[in-house]
């Protein structure tokens, strides 16, 4: 890592620390904190040879980094998120083109609100739907009629059918 004699001593060792640290300096253009003063007659660095002032600056430095971490991860998080809700967007799209498109009857439901009142639905279908329903007896003014009647015959046999179960009960 170092380069030179592996068998440096603490003073040794110490300076080949601190010219590395001159090299990541020179090649990130950032700032390093400052150089820690340590006891170098010891073999090991603990906290106890780290002055104060200098821990708290290193804690204060190690923090910036960790919360620029958690904020870059957050971002990157935020963006994933949108690059999917919007590939879904353009998949419901084309999804839906295709469908309009399809002779196939279709119909969806684009949302649905609850309230005191009532229900608030709002349907989307394609041509082929209308068509379908006209041939086995819905008729209409416009589309948006003919779906209404659509959809009142089936809550009208939605209903009936739980009044039947209702009636039958549970119990043997």
């Amino acid at each position: 890592m170092f380069g030179g004699d592996a068998n440096l001593d603490n003073t040794g060792l110490f300076e080949a620390i601190r010219k590395e640290r001159e090299k990541k300096k020179m090649l990130d253009n950032s700032v390093p904190p400052e150089h820690i003063v340590v006891n170098e007659e010891k073999k090991q660095v603990t906290l106890d040879d780290i002055p104060p002032e200098q821990l708290a600056s290193l804690m204060a430095e190690l923090k910036k980094e960790i919360m620029q971490d958690m904020k870059s991860e957050a971002e990157k998080k935020a963006e994933e998120d949108r690059l999917r809700k919007e590939q879904l967007r353009k998949d419901r799209e084309s999804y839906v083109e295709r469908m309009k498109a399809s002779d196939e009857p279709w119909m969806d439901i684009e949302a649905w609100d609850e309230n005191k009142t009532g229900a608030k639905i709002e349907l989307d279908w394609n041509d082929a739907f209308i068509k379908h329903l006209r041939e086995n007896g819905i008729a209409g003014t416009d589309d948006d009629q003919v779906v209404q009647k659509w959809l009142i015959l089936l809550m009208e046999d939605m209903t009936g059918k739980m009044a039947d179960e209702a009636e039958e009960g549970d119990f043997e």
